[in-house]
């Protein structure tokens, strides 16, 4: 579902980003708070039909893109390949988080009546969420010098 947008973080490296600090900051918050609502709203659906749960799927594979192309953007905030490393190890944490909610959605689709399904699709949507919130505090925690200088 996202396989080629997550291929961007085995890059050794980002292009400059072309916005400012506060613009790709922003950016990054509103894809970071629009992927946790649709984690949200993937729980929510699993309480529906199996056809409210494949399409929060696809909302939450859309959404998971933005959110990627805004934390490459924020990677490109720096030229220092310590800070893109610190940033992309946070995108790849979330990929992963997400991959997992995704599939708990896959496995709770086929088997609708599973109890412990609908308990880890709600533990990956949590990891999902605290994965974000650790990418966010990151980059708002940094000194401006550090991920957010103007290069």
């Amino acid at each position: 579902l996202f396989r080629s947008p997550s291929k961007r973080l085995l890059a050794d490296s980002f292009p400059p980003s072309t916005k400012s600090f506060q613009e790709a900051q922003s950016q990054l918050n509103q894809a970071a708070a629009g992927l946790n609502q649709s984690a949200n709203e993937l729980v929510q659906a699993s309480r529906g039909t199996p056809q409210d749960l494949a399409k929060a799927s696809g909302k939450y594979g859309q959404d998971f893109n933005e959110f990627l192309q805004a934390g490459v953007e924020m990677a490109g905030q720096s030229s220092n390949k310590e800070d893109q490393a610190k940033v992309v190890s946070n995108l790849k944490s979330i990929s992963m988080s997400s991959s997992k909610l995704l599939l708990a959605a896959k496995a709770l689709s086929a088997d609708p009546s599973a109890p412990n399904l609908k308990n880890a699709l709600a533990a990956a949507a949590r990891a999902v969420t605290d994965s974000i919130n650790q990418l966010i505090t990151m980059c708002t925690q940094q000194p401006q010098g550090q991920i957010g200088r103007a290069y």
